[in-house]
């Protein structure tokens, strides 16, 4: 008898907490800044979303910030509407008055063709044939839960740094390179149970997807070539206590930093041999690097004695600030395509 209770109350407590993560209505409202890919694409964008049930509205202003893209930046909000008791994106900006819609089957096909977004330049190019110039060693973790407590926007935070190192073997010319994908963050606890439902409806759309995960599209195009970094990285953020009120993420690779005689070929495949950046390094080197394009960190040339000369290039930048968290009612209305907006014809 005791046994039929308490599986009675661990169901009815299940079923409580999917029924409120479903009507949970939440409105929440960020801001993005990133210098792009290699320098390109480099972009400013604040963001409103909506959350409620089975529907999600996002509103966005982007704006380019390079001096040619620049003019190419949206005019007015443009607003993405995803449902998913319907299957479907809705997307249309408040100026033209125009829509255009793609079923999630369409989505689907879409994201496995690539054709969702341009390929990223990379450092590590590819031949014919689609291999890497580099032989990667295994991905190095480090977390490092930094304790510097701060209010952020109203939130109070503890800070994090996460980050994920990787040598390779240039194949060309057998030098050691170092690909280092760091995560800066401030997390905070208070908001923690209501963000839940924020990440109970992007598990269910990327499950309605067929996606392992939803990357944020800029991450999507890095994740092409570095997918394996990618992961853990996600894999480790996803770990630390609280919900991200503020985050720096910083993707860099040295070129050709050190080259390699034939006697360390062997040590090579071992990693905890070779110098690795950690976290004292991301805080020293790296730490002034958040927030800008990076240079050439070697720009003057080297000496002599000096075996090789080494730089470091940013592949990646960006920074996602949460600026405010609310619930409430949120209308039927804000998850449907205004009456009087027209279709618009896809292109062939």
């Amino acid at each position: 008898m005791k046994k039929t209770l308490s599986r009675t109350i661990v169901v009815f407590v299940a079923l409580l907490v999917a029924v409120s993560a479903l009507s949970a209505q939440i409105i929440y409202e960020t801001t993005m800044t990133s210098n792009g890919f290699m320098g390109m694409g480099a972009f400013t964008s604040t963001d409103k979303t909506m959350i409620s049930g089975d529907a999600r509205r996002q509103e966005s202003n982007l704006q380019f910030t390079g001096s040619v893209m620049k003019h190419l930046s949206p005019k007015g909000t443009t607003v993405e509407i995803t449902r998913l008791d319907k299957q479907v994106f809705w997307k249309f900006n408040d100026k033209d008055k125009k829509y255009t819609e793609i079923s999630f089957a369409e989505y689907k096909r879409l994201f496995e063709e690539g054709k969702l977004s341009p390929a990223m330049p990379t450092q590590a190019k590819e031949d014919e044939k689609g291999e890497s110039e580099y032989e990667w060693q295994e991905p190095a973790v480090a977390v490092k839960r930094l304790g510097e407590a701060q209010q952020i926007n109203s939130f109070s935070c503890e800070r994090y740094l996460v980050t994920v190192t990787t040598i390779g073997k240039h194949k060309p010319t057998g030098k050691l390179d170092t690909l280092l994908f760091s995560a800066d963050m401030y997390n905070s606890r208070d908001v923690d149970e209501t963000m839940k439902a924020v990440s109970d409806f992007e598990l269910r759309l990327a499950k309605a997807l067929g996606l392992d995960k939803l990357d944020h599209q800029a991450l999507a195009q890095v994740a092409a070539q570095y997918g394996e970094q990618i992961k853990k990285l996600t894999a480790e953020m996803s770990k630390l206590e609280g919900y991200p009120i503020h985050t720096t993420m910083v993707f860099t690779i040295t070129t050709h930093a050190k080259a390699m005689q034939p006697s360390e070929e062997a040590e090579a495949q071992e990693p905890e041999e070779e110098p690795q950046a950690d976290v004292r390094d991301v805080k020293g080197k790296l730490g002034g690097m958040f927030g800008k394009k990076i240079k050439d960190m070697a720009k003057a040339k080297a000496k002599p004695k000096a075996k090789s000369a080494s730089s470091a290039k940013e592949l990646f930048q960006s920074t996602l600030e949460v600026k405010s968290i609310s619930t409430g009612d949120i209308t039927a209305g804000q998850f449907e395509v205004p009456a009087d907006y027209k279709p618009q014809k896809k292109d062939k």
